[in-house]
């Protein structure tokens, strides 16, 4: 990770908290929804993941 852009160093970051923040939510007992939330919060955790990704081998992101 040294030498490496801020943004792919956040968007790391964030999927990484994304991806502990779903588990986490599974996992609360009192939480009815809890596929919902999981999947939900796992979608960010990937879409930071391939972003960083794309940040780092400079491809784009965006198609017309």
């Amino acid at each position: 990770m040294k030498g490496e852009p801020v943004i792919v160093k956040q968007l790391l970051q964030k999927a990484k908290d994304s991806a502990l923040l779903a588990v986490e939510f599974y996992n609360k007992p009192a939480v009815s929804f809890k596929s919902v939330g999981f999947i939900t919060m796992m979608c960010i955790a990937w879409t930071s993941l391939f972003h960083a990704y794309f940040f780092k081998n400079k491809i784009k992101i965006y198609f017309k």
